[in-house]
């Protein structure tokens, strides 16, 4: 009901079908267009295109489901450390949406508008520092992509490194087919196959132009999966029970109230430091 806590309210669908109660409906009747665009903008837009197909076509009633993607980065509200202006603690270095640390409803309407507010941030950082570009880095650049292009099958495709992925994520990282529940043992293990994960893509080309955005799509992907996951292992509570539960530490505490913030050492090792939420400033200092 109207009462319900939010952890409450995002369990339900898989706490009703875990105990035999499936499926899951959700009720039309009343339901306004205009309360729609509020839901996308809020946070849900797959549940907003559903239902505004549903109304549209005059059903009575919509199926819930429970879909999840390679890595739920915003249930736990992961990100990158930034100022007010969206810099992050490498200068010029600017980051908005999901990338985006400790910041609730992030998805569409926080996105549009961390975006603007980064945007803003470039122009004015170009403008006191000047445009001038370095030809050379950028052709270093261009040609560490186009390594990776190789029109004869080489190594592992990108479909199978994908399928790894979610497989790692979903059935060791909380995934929803294990009733979002993961533990320091799984994580450890989910660790190890990422890490695999990382020397096989190392060994991967691709044959042609989506395969080549499908390989560094992957890249970022991995690098991102395994950050998640060392921060889940070091914060050993529960902290948000409606996104994941940490089997091995079921209960959140007043002591774990911080921030887990790290430090890439040496790919992919962490330096990982806790600060605590009470006194803290949200402005980074430029410094771990």
């Amino acid at each position: 009901g109207a009462r319900a806590t939010y952890h409450a309210r995002v369990r339900a669908i898989l706490d009703e079908i875990e105990e035999g109660r499936g499926p899951v409906y959700l009720e039309l009747d009343g339901v306004r267009l205009d309360s729609v665009l509020e839901l996308y903008l809020d946070a849900w837009p797959i549940a907003a295109s559903r239902v505004g197909l549903a109304l549209a076509s005059g059903r009575a009633r919509l199926k819930l489901e429970v879909l999840q993607p390679h890595i739920t980065g915003s249930h736990a509200l992961p990100g990158v450390w930034a100022s007010s202006k969206l810099e992050s603690s490498i200068p010029r270095l600017f980051v908005v949406g999901d990338a985006l640390g400790a910041v609730p409803f992030k998805h569409i309407g926080g996105a549009l508008a961390s975006a603007r507010i980064a945007a803003e941030s470039v122009v004015e950082a170009l403008s006191e520092a000047g445009c001038d570009g370095d030809d050379s880095s950028i052709e270093a650049s261009v040609q560490e992509v186009l390594e990776l292009l190789r029109f004869e099958s080489r190594g592992f495709s990108p479909l199978e490194l994908k399928r790894d992925l979610w497989n790692a994520m979903e059935r060791l990282v909380g995934g929803v087919s294990m009733g979002l529940r993961t533990s320091a043992k799984s994580l450890n293990l989910a660790v190890g196959m990422l890490h695999e994960l990382d020397e096989k893509l190392a060994l991967s080309r691709a044959r042609d132009m989506l395969e080549l955005v499908e390989l560094l799509e992957l890249r970022d992907r991995l690098t991102v999966a395994l950050l998640h996951v060392k921060h889940m292992l070091a914060r050993e509570e529960t902290r948000w029970p409606g996104a994941y539960i940490r089997e091995d530490r079921p209960r959140s505490s007043p002591s774990w109230k911080v921030f887990v913030n790290s430090r890439v050492s040496k790919w992919p090792y962490l330096e990982i430091r806790l600060v605590p939420v009470e006194g803290s400033s949200r402005e980074h200092q430029g410094s771990f």
